[in-house]
C-alpha cells in the first residue's frame, strides 16, 4: 500500500495543489528568464503584407506601425 493510501484525503488534496503550484512556479521563473534573454521589441516587417508592427515586451503589446495598403488600420 502506498503512503497516500492511508492518508486523509486532504493529504492527497494538498499534494495535488502544491505540485500544480510549484509547476505553475517554473513555468513562471522560465519564461521570465527567457522574456529577459530574448528580447524581440521593434518595429518587424510582416512577412506576407507591406506592413510594420511594433513589439513592446514591456507592455505586452504587438500594434500595427505601419501599414500601406490601409493606412486606417494603425495602432
Amino acid at each position: 500500500m502506498s503512503v497516500l493510501q492511508d492518508s486523509p484525503a486532504w493529504v492527497s488534496g494538498l499534494i495535488i495543489v502544491l505540485s500544480v503550484f510549484s509547476s505553475i512556479l517554473v513555468v513562471s521563473i522560465f519564461s521570465v528568464q527567457a522574456k529577459s534573454e530574448c528580447d524581440i521589441s521593434g518595429v518587424w516587417n510582416h512577412s506576407a503584407k507591406p506592413a510594420e508592427v511594433l513589439i513592446d515586451l514591456n507592455k505586452s503589446e504587438i500594434t500595427v506601425y505601419s501599414h500601406d495598403n490601409n493606412k486606417k488600420h494603425l495602432g
